[in-house]
């Protein structure tokens, strides 16, 4: 009988982001800016990680020799020691800049006046951004907002509109709004390994 017969389980996994181990006062971590890798951690102190793995052919067949990168390949990686306090969110966005490097424009000689007040949007704390877009149901002046909260535990973020408006937490079709909020800076909590997501109707100058 081999019917409760159960194949190993593989010691290497799949990834292609962020991939580390720590502990409550420490940890490594390895940052992939693209492609998919192997990792193992075969003990408490150790993460093994394969950047390529290839084959001369696949089993069974003749090979599919113009599928593979005869070449030298070069990968962008990152190793992060981390301490305590450093939140998977932090380490999310460390990733974002990572993959995707701010473009920075040069403005030319001369006296630039900027407006006083300045129209934006951020995001700080233990929350991670996902999107910001006009609502689903074409409503003037309506913004989606989404955050996911990447750790184990409840999480906070400040999130600061360029104006005052009002925001309220929808579920992911846009419906309902609850606990609906008029400001310009508020707090959004989720729990853990949670997305959240809120609804935000701008106020008119």
């Amino acid at each position: 009988m081999t019917q409760d017969w159960r194949e190993k389980e593989q010691l290497e996994k799949n990834f292609s982001g962020i991939v580390g181990k720590r502990d409550g006062k420490s940890g490594i971590a390895f940052l992939s800016a693209s492609g998919l890798h192997e990792v193992s951690a075969p003990d408490s102190e150790s993460l093994i990680v394969t950047l390529y793995r290839a084959f001369r052919r696949t089993v069974g067949t003749d090979g599919e020799s113009d599928g593979e990168l005869q070449q030298n390949l070069t990968f962008d990686c990152q190793y992060q020691v981390l301490d305590a306090t450093q939140s998977e969110a932090e380490l999310f966005r460390q990733l974002q800049f990572f993959r995707s490097v701010p473009i920075v424009h040069s403005l030319g000689g001369g006296i630039t006046v900027f407006p006083e007040r300045q129209s934006r949007w951020n995001v700080t704390g233990d929350l991670v951004f996902s999107c910001l877009k006009p609502s689903e149901d074409g409503v003037e002046d309506n913004m989606i907002l989404r955050l996911v909260n990447l750790s184990r535990k409840t999480a906070s973020s400040k999130f600061q509109l360029p104006i005052m408006g009002e925001i309220g937490q929808t579920d992911a079709a846009e419906r309902a709004v609850i606990g609906q909020e008029n400001a310009e800076t508020v707090t959004l909590t989720l729990p853990a390994w949670r997305i959240g997501t809120w609804r935000i109707s701008l106020k008119k100058q």
